[in-house]
Parts: structure tokens; C-alpha cells; sequence
């Protein structure tokens, strides 16, 4: 299994402060939502055989927005108290496959379209 040579990337970062809602007036807010659209773009090497047939997923694109928000920072290690992390919004999730049965390839456009349907929903809850 590898997945690939290629790093996250990410754009459009944004950082804002959010407020806590029990929080008195006078309290420093603490927790932080830093916002931004990563992209994942790379060829994979990832195989499973059985006796008669294979199949191998090539390449895999995963492109969204991901919000990752910091609860109560601390000025020193472990730095915040908490960490939650999401898509905000439904992922776009593109796989490339390539199998055989029998040493005859067969088409797997109906799984990679599955595949990345299952995929994308597992990254938005």
C-alpha cells in the first residue's frame, strides 16, 4: 500500500476567533476555527488480489473545505485543550481503479463511482 508522493495542500487559509456563548464579557476567548480548502491529488498504490481476480486503486483525488477548530488554547504544550475537525461542506472525491477477472480487465466505472459516493459521505460526518 502506498499513498502517494503527493502533500496536502492547502488554501485560502483563514483564522477567526469564536466566542463562547457562557462566556462572561469580560472573559478572553480562547477557542479558534481556522478554515481552509485542501486539496489531495496524488497516485496511489493500493492493491487486493484474490485467486481469479485484482483490483487496484491508482489514483485518488479528495477537494473541500476543511474547518479544523481549537478549543481553550494554553499559553504552553499541549498548547489547546481540545481539537475538532470536519469538512463543512460535501467533499469532492474522485478515484481512478483498474481491475481483471480471469486476466481479462473489466470496467470498474459503477465501483469507482460507488466507492467515491461512500468515501465522501464518511468524510463529511
Amino acid at each position: 500500500i502506498s499513498f502517494g508522493d503527493s502533500a496536502l495542500q492547502i488554501e485560502e487559509l483563514n483564522v477567526e476567533r469564536l466566542s463562547n456563548s457562557a462566556a462572561f464579557a469580560t472573559e478572553e476567548v480562547r477557542n479558534f476555527k481556522v478554515a481552509s480548502s485542501v486539496v489531495w491529488d496524488a497516485d496511489v498504490d493500493v492493491a487486493l488480489t484474490a485467486p481469479s481476480a485484482a483490483l487496484a486503486a491508482e489514483h485518488v483525488a479528495v477537494n473541500g473545505r476543511l474547518d479544523v477548530c481549537l478549543q481553550q488554547i494554553l499559553p504552553r504544550p499541549p498548547f489547546f485543550t481540545g481539537i475538532l475537525f470536519f469538512f463543512a461542506e460535501l467533499p469532492k472525491v474522485v478515484l481512478s481503479l483498474e481491475g481483471t477477472v480471469l486476466g481479462c480487465r473489466v470496467n470498474l466505472t459503477w465501483l469507482e463511482s460507488l466507492l467515491a459516493d461512500i468515501i465522501q459521505t464518511q468524510l463529511a460526518e
